[in-house]
């Protein structure tokens, strides 16, 4: 079985929700829209061609609202995300908050812990869009 294949057959078993496509560079990309709390969020993952290394991505859509991208403030709560959850990097593009995670991907027959890896950002970004929620709430 192929790298790309057992990387598939891997990640959608754990998620079977994780749509599949290849880039035309070659790239493995999943992707899945789901919903935390009530922002609409994709869950991607891409694998690079060479099978060096993947990425994890969150793309919580909305996060920020037009007012707050403008004045800058949500570069300074990005700054603050970063320091609080040492698991992961985040920033904004937009009004959108991307939570990210590389990994280095050094032996093509080892798969590495993706889906764990994946949880712990998942939980990442319930914490943060649950806080962020009760705040908008209060």
């Amino acid at each position: 079985m192929t790298f790309s294949a057992n990387f598939k057959a891997y990640l959608q078993s754990r998620d079977p929700d994780l749509k599949v496509v290849e880039s035309e560079n070659g790239d493995l990309l999943f992707e899945k829209l789901t919903y935390t709390h009530h922002y609409r969020s994709i869950t991607h993952v891409s694998v690079a061609a060479d099978h060096s290394s993947t990425t994890l991505r969150i793309y919580v859509l909305d996060f920020f609202s037009k007012d707050q991208k403008d004045s800058g403030s949500s570069y300074h709560f990005t700054n603050d995300l970063n320091f609080d959850y040492r698991f992961g990097s985040y920033y904004s593009r937009g009004q959108t908050l991307i939570a990210e995670q590389d990994l280095l991907l050094t032996d093509p027959y080892i798969l590495p812990p993706v889906t764990k890896y994946l949880s712990l950002l998942q939980q990442n970004i319930f914490d943060i869009t649950k806080k962020a929620r009760t705040q908008d709430n209060s």
